[in-house]
C-alpha cells in the first residue's frame, strides 16, 4: 500500500506523543477483551495438536484380578469348600491407517482455523487501540474545555464586577445588570456540566485503558501518514483488513469441512495388535493354567447405508460454504463503505479546523471592538456578552474540532486495517510471538500445564 499524504496535528510537546503511546501500550497489554482474544487463539491453536492426534496410535493396558470361594451345603451340612483364582493382563495397541482421507483434512482445517483466530485477534487488537485513542483524546478535550470555561467565568465576572459599577453610577440599567448576573450563572451550569462529562471520560478511560490519567495529559504531537486518494484507500482496506482476511479463510473452512463430511462415507482401515496373559488356578484341581494370548488383526470397514444422516451432513456443509461466500461479500463491502466513510470524515474534519480557527479570530476581533464600541455608548452590554459568548463557543468547537480529526486520523487507519503496534511504532514491553506459541502447542501430546 502507497501511503503519501501526510496530516499533522502540532498541540503540545513530544512528551505529549509518549503520553499517548504509554497509554495504547497498557490498553494492548492489559485490556481484558484483548486479553481475552489471545486466550480464544491460543484454545483454537489445540486444534492442530488434536489433530495430529488422528496420526497417532494407542496404547493400553488392563488388568483383571478375581478370587471365588465356593461352598456347597447338602443336607444342612456343610460340604465342600472351593477356591479359585484367575488373573489377566492385556496389552493392546492399535492404529488406523486409512479414514476417507479426513487426517490431511483434519490438520487443513486446523491450520486454517488458527489463521482465521489470528486475523479475528488482530480486527480486535484494532478496535481497542481506537477506543483507546478515543478515550485519551476525550479526557484531553474535556479538560480543555473546562479550562475554557473557568477562563470564561472569571471574564463573565469581570463583566458582572463593571457592570455593577457603572450601574450604581447609573450608566448601566437594571436590565444590563440581570443581563450579566444571568451569563455569569449559565458559565457556572456549563462548567459544572464540563466536569461531569470530564469524570464521565475519566471512568471510561479506567475501562479501556486500565488505569486513571495520574498526570495532566497533554494533547498528542504525530504525524499520521494516509492514503492520498479515497480509491486507494478502499484498495487498502479491500487488501488488508482483517475481517476481509478472517472471512475468506472461514470460506475454505467451510470447504474443508465438505470434505471431512464426504469422507466420513469412505472406507477406513485400521490395525490392531494385543499381547495378553491369563493365570487360572483351582484349589483341589490338576495345576494352574497360565496362557499367553498374541493376536494381530488388520480391519477394512466399508460404510454402505448410515440411516441417510450423513448425506443431509454433506449438504449441509455445502450450504454453509454458500453463506461463507455470502459473509464474505457482506464484509468487503461493508468495510469498504467504512473506508469511505472514515476518508470523508477524516477530509470533513481537515476543513473543519481551518474554518474554525478563522471563526475564532473573526469572533476575538468582534469581541474587541464591541468592547471599545461600548465604551462610546454605540453597544449594549447584551452584544458584549453575546460576543463573549461567540469567542467560547468557537474556541469550544475548535478544541472538539481537534479532538475529532485525532480520531478520525486513527479511524482511517483503522478501516483500512493498519492500525496496529507495528504501524505506531509502540514500544511494547511484552510481544506475543504468535508463530513461537503455536510450535509450543502444536506437538506437545504430553503436557497439561497451560501459560
Amino acid at each position: 500500500t502507497v501511503f503519501i499524504t501526510q496530516f499533522t496535528i502540532q498541540c503540545g510537546g513530544s512528551r505529549a506523543a509518549m503520553a499517548l503511546n504509554e497509554a495504547l501500550v497498557i490498553a494492548y497489554e492489559t485490556n481484558p477483551r484483548l486479553l481475552a482474544a489471545r486466550r480464544s487463539l491460543g484454545i483454537t491453536n489445540e486444534s492442530v495438536p488434536q489433530a495430529y492426534a488422528k496420526w497417532m496410535p494407542s496404547l493400553t493396558l488392563s488388568t483383571v484380578g478375581s478370587k471365588t470361594w465356593k461352598e456347597t451345603i447338602e443336607g444342612g451340612a456343610p460340604g465342600d469348600k472351593d477356591q479359585s483364582l484367575s488373573k489377566s493382563a492385556t496389552l493392546s495397541f492399535s492404529q488406523n491407517l486409512y479414514r476417507g482421507g479426513r487426517n490431511f483434512t483434519e490438520l487443513r482445517k486446523a491450520r486454517l482455523s488458527v489463521s482465521s483466530m489470528r486475523a479475528s485477534l488482530s480486527d480486535t487488537e484494532q478496535t481497542v487501540l481506537l477506543d483507546a485513542v478515543t478515550a485519551f483524546m476525550d479526557v484531553v478535550r474535556d479538560a480543555k474545555i473546562i479550562t475554557a470555561r473557568k477562563k470564561n467565568i472569571g471574564l463573565l465576572q469581570q463583566r458582572l464586577k463593571t457592570t455593577e459599577i457603572q450601574f450604581d453610577l447609573q450608566r448601566r440599567t437594571a436590565a444590563d445588570l440581570a443581563q450579566a448576573k444571568a451569563h455569569l450563572a449559565e458559565g457556572n451550569a456549563d462548567l459544572a456540566s464540563a466536569k461531569s462529562n470530564h469524570q464521565t471520560s475519566i471512568a471510561n478511560f479506567k475501562k479501556i485503558i486500565g488505569k486513571a490519567p495520574l498526570n495532566k495529559l497533554a494533547p498528542p504531537e504525530f504525524k499520521i501518514d494516509l492514503p492520498k486518494l479515497r480509491k486507494t484507500a478502499v484498495l487498502a482496506a479491500t487488501n488488508d483488513h482483517p475481517k476481509i482476511l478472517k472471512a475468506e479463510l472461514d470460506v475454505k473452512i467451510a470447504k474443508e469441512d465438505v470434505k471431512l463430511k464426504e469422507g466420513a462415507r469412505l472406507p477406513t482401515l485400521s490395525f490392531s495388535n494385543s499381547y495378553g496373559t491369563s493365570l487360572d488356578k483351582t484349589r483341589g484341581t490338576p495345576p494352574e493354567t497360565d496362557t499367553t494370548t498374541l493376536t494381530s488383526s488388520l480391519t477394512l470397514s466399508m460404510p454402505l447405508f448410515q440411516s441417510g444422516s450423513e448425506i443431509s451432513e454433506i449438504r449441509v456443509a455445502k450450504k454453509t460454504v454458500y453463506q461463507r461466500r455470502d459473509e464474505l461479500r457482506e464484509k468487503v463491502r461493508n468495510v469498504r463503505q467504512e473506508a469511505v466513510s472514515a476518508w470523508e470524515t477524516l477530509l470533513s474534519n481537515k476543513k473543519r479546523i481551518k474554518s474554525l480557527r478563522i471563526q475564532s479570530d473573526a469572533a476575538e476581533i468582534a469581541q474587541n471592538n464591541i468592547a471599545q464600541e461600548l465604551e462610546v455608548g454605540r453597544r449594549t452590554v447584551q452584544d458584549l456578552l453575546d460576543a463573549d459568548k461567540a469567542v467560547l463557543t468557537a474556541k469550544l468547537n475548535f478544541v472538539r474540532a481537534n479532538r475529532d480529526f485525532t480520531v478520525s486520523a486513527y479511524r482511517l487507519l483503522s478501516a483500512i486495517g493498519t492500525l496496529n503496534p507495528q504501524t505506531l511504532n509502540l514500544p511494547i514491553y511484552k510481544h506475543h510471538d504468535l508463530e513461537k506459541n503455536l510450535r509450543e502447542t502444536e506437538y506437545n501430546l504430553l503436557d497439561t500445564s497451560v501459560k
